[in-house]
């Protein structure tokens, strides 16, 4: 198993597949049907080039959703009010530049609009808030352009290491 979970395909397949899963996902239902969508997921995202990994991308899948159904991030994300998936945006950004990018959700949780961005990195707890400092310019941008868009001033962008189910906010 460890072999498989250190294979950079499959992780990164696995991935692809879990951003799948959660954009059509409903946080108000019970965490452990997650693992029932990953099958058919697996099934209809990975190719026939991909099919060679489709056991170790389950495997991992199945490891990842658990912990992350388990998890805070999904008891905080079943009271939050979502309101948007998978939220593409194009802005103005720096001097003469475009920034184009895609929200993987857009949600409201009292008072505060938050941006999570699912991350599926190979990293513990201990060292998400280090990985976590990798994504810093990409959360700046995102805030920038949900600012913009919702007219909202304050808006909080954390990632969300589904596999350790640690949240880091940046």
């Amino acid at each position: 198993t460890t072999q498989i979970r250190q294979d950079p395909t499959t992780g990164r397949l696995a991935g692809i597949v879990a951003h799948r899963i959660l954009e059509r996902w409903d946080f108000a239902q019970d965490p452990s049907g997650l693992l029932a969508q990953i099958t058919s997921a697996v099934q209809t995202t990975l190719g026939p080039e991909d099919q060679p990994h489709a056991v170790g991308v389950t495997e991992s899948l199945n490891d990842l959703l658990a912990t992350f159904g388990r998890s805070e991030i999904y008891t905080r994300l079943r009271s939050a009010t979502i309101l948007g998936r998978e939220v593409p945006f194009l802005m103005p950004w720096g001097d003469h530049q475009i920034m184009e990018g895609v929200i993987d959700l857009l949600y409201r949780l009292g008072d505060a609009v938050w941006i999570a961005d699912y991350k599926t990195d190979m990293v513990t707890s201990e060292l998400a808030a280090d990985r976590a400092e990798q994504y810093r310019t990409q959360g700046e941008v995102y805030k920038a352009a949900v600012k913009r868009s919702l007219g909202v001033q304050e808006v909080r962008f954390h990632c969300l290491f589904l596999r350790c189910a640690t949240a880091v906010e940046l």
